[in-house]
Formats: C-alpha cells, structure tokens, sequence
C-alpha cells in the first residue's frame, strides 16, 4: 500500500492526538500490515497453561494479553518496567487477584527461587539467569521476541536518527543466552 504524502502527515497526526495506553495496539491495528509467524504465541501459552499453577507474565505490558486467558492460575503475577504502563496494568489485573509488579528492564525479578511452573515473555527484556532462577523444576518459558533491527525502514522514516539499543538481538543470540 503506498500513501500519498499528505494522507501519510494527516495519518500521523491523529495517531499523535489518539490516547494510548497499556500495550493495546488496536487503533492501528486497520492501518498496518504484517505477517505472522508460523507458530501461534497464543496457543503455545494455552498448551502449557492447563497444568499450571503458578504463573509470571513478565513485561505484562497494560496487562492485556494475560486478562484474555482468564480463568488464571490461584498465583499468578506480572511484571512490567515501563512506569506508565503499571497502573494501566495493576488497574487490569488486580481486580482478578493477580499481583503486578514493577521491575528494571532486565533486573532482578522480585520472587523466590523456584517459584513458577510457567513464565511467559511476549517482547520483553529477557535475564535468562533470571528465568531460569524463578522457574520451578520442568517449569516452561514461552517468549515472543522481536528481533533487534525489526522494522529498520519503517524507523528511518519516523525518525531523524535511528538507534537501536539492541542491534544485536538475534534469534541466536537469545538461544545463546537461554
């Protein structure tokens, strides 16, 4: 789809005066496109999540994505390091018993050892000394990650300089660490 320049300024000045809150992309969701992967983060989740008890939604985001799988486990908790995003979050979550907490990206996580059978990531920071202290014996760590250079063009034309923190996120690179 290619936009002629005036309809693209006008695009983005209504995405600047529209509230955005959490994680939820939904006012874009019509304006974009994009391809998805072969596997289903969602489905992966709900595979595992029958037989959990215990359960860490980490960079929950404004807690979206972990409200749609209600019912959730008796512990279940979120972490998110994004300040804006923790009352969004909390105000989501709390009502259904499930604890948020904010965190430093990529910092210690505020938990016990062994403490959940199912830690769940979607496109946040990952520590995996982290996860793999906090996860219990058998426990499951599902992630979604984006790779560091996502969206490159698309950036280049959004902004006057382009800097990626995390050029050097690859696919191999979080096998490496995990």
């Amino acid at each position: 789809m290619i936009l002629e320049e005036n309809n693209f300024e006008q695009l983005i000045q209504e995405a600047w005066h529209h509230e955005f809150a959490g994680w939820d992309f939904e006012y874009v969701s019509r304006r974009m496109l994009q391809g998805q992967p072969s596997w289903n983060y969602r489905q992966l989740v709900l595979d595992r999540f029958k037989a959990t008890c215990s359960l860490l939604d980490q960079d929950t985001g404004g807690g979206e994505f972990l409200f749609s799988l209600q019912p959730l486990p008796r512990y279940a908790y979120a972490t998110e390091a994004y300040p804006p995003n923790v009352p969004v979050a909390k105000a989501r979550l709390s009502p259904l018993g499930v604890g948020v907490c904010q965190t430093p990206a990529n910092g210690p996580l505020p938990f016990g050892n062994n403490s959940f059978d199912l830690v769940i990531n979607r496109h946040g920071d990952i520590s995996a000394p982290e996860i793999h202290r906090i996860l219990k014996r058998g426990g499951s760590f599902i992630t979604q990650q984006v790779g560091g250079r996502n969206n490159i063009g698309l950036n280049e034309i959004l902004q006057d300089r382009v800097e990626f923190r995390d050029s050097n996120w690859t696919l191999d690179e979080a096998v490496r660490q995990l």
